[in-house]
């Protein structure tokens, strides 16, 4: 652990096919080093693919955090965002070598959402993000989403949301709609975007023009919290309020109290009438922070 630090709330689970019912396995990965600390969410996958016992979307979230750990060095000076750049060649490279089937499948095939954070040894902090893993700083007992989240992406997933409801109105349930065609066309229409209009890590050459990224300095931090979409507090109105309200529960109740009442307000609504939504509960995996 970096001496900067005071603490770190780590937590990571697997989502919920319905109340009690848990998914396949958690596609989320932490990444918890000496100086880099990252969350990694597998985006779902769109192909049936199994790479070493993992879907795409898990593979391409453990390569991520292999990588990160590997070259987790206090002395190396790349920031956050080189650090993606170089991730996501290695990657390429990898699936060109060992996987050439499913790089083949493109935009289609492995990609993830991740937030970056690395503490540098002058002090300085920089981060980086690509697609709706947020990142959260703590100034002068303020919170401030500092990760970047494209408009496009909220809109895709908006009209995603209006169709398939649209199926569960008509009877069909959640498992149901999401099979229909036209709703998988929907699914493949919309990831054929990324890193157009807007960010994935996904082997694409193009990765490197869609990474948000920034600096702060250490002693200008109280707290960072980094978490994935999966624990996104649902009562709010944008992606950057759900955001800024999780962090604020998470300050003071702790990654796993957080956890908790979050889990609850799911389980509360099993049939997704107050909180439209594509699964009962998505892995959810965060980090907290004390600087």
């Amino acid at each position: 652990m970096s001496h900067r630090l005071k603490s770190i709330d780590a937590f990571s689970h697997q989502g919920f096919k319905g109340v009690g019912a848990p998914n396949h396995y958690n596609e989320d990965r932490l990444v918890t080093g000496t100086n880099l600390f990252a969350v990694i969410d597998g985006a779902t996958a769109l192909v049936d693919a199994d790479m070493g016992g993992l879907n795409p979307s898990a593979y391409t979230s453990q390569f991520l955090a292999a990588f990160l750990m590997k070259n987790d060095d206090p002395a190396d000076p790349r920031s956050a965002k080189d650090l993606l750049i170089d991730a996501n060649i290695a990657f390429r490279q990898h699936l060109k070598e060992d996987w050439p089937h499913i790089l083949e499948l493109g935009k289609l095939g492995p990609c993830c959402a991740v937030a970056l954070i690395k503490i540098h040894n002058d002090g300085m902090i920089s981060h980086a993000n690509l697609a709706d893993c947020s990142i959260l700083v703590l100034q002068n007992n303020q919170w401030h989403m500092v990760s970047k989240f494209w408009p496009c992406h909220a809109e895709l997933d908006q009209q995603l949301a209006d169709a398939i409801f649209a199926e569960i109105h008509k009877g069909a349930s959640i498992a149901e709609a999401k099979k229909a065609p036209h709703i998988q066309e929907h699914l493949k229409k919309g990831r054929q975007l990324a890193n157009i209009d807007y960010g994935f890590f996904n082997a694409d050459e193009a990765v490197k023009d869609f990474i948000k990224y920034g600096t702060l300095q250490s002693k200008d931090a109280e707290a960072i919290i980094v978490m994935s979409d999966g624990l996104f507090w649902p009562e709010s109105s944008s992606h950057e309020q759900a955001s800024l309200t999780a962090a604020k529960k998470i300050y003071e109740q702790g990654v796993y109290g957080y956890y908790q009442d979050f889990k609850a307000l799911y389980d509360a609504d099993p049939n997704f009438q107050r909180f439209p939504r594509f699964k009962h509960m998505d892995d959810a995996t965060a980090l907290f922070i004390k600087l």
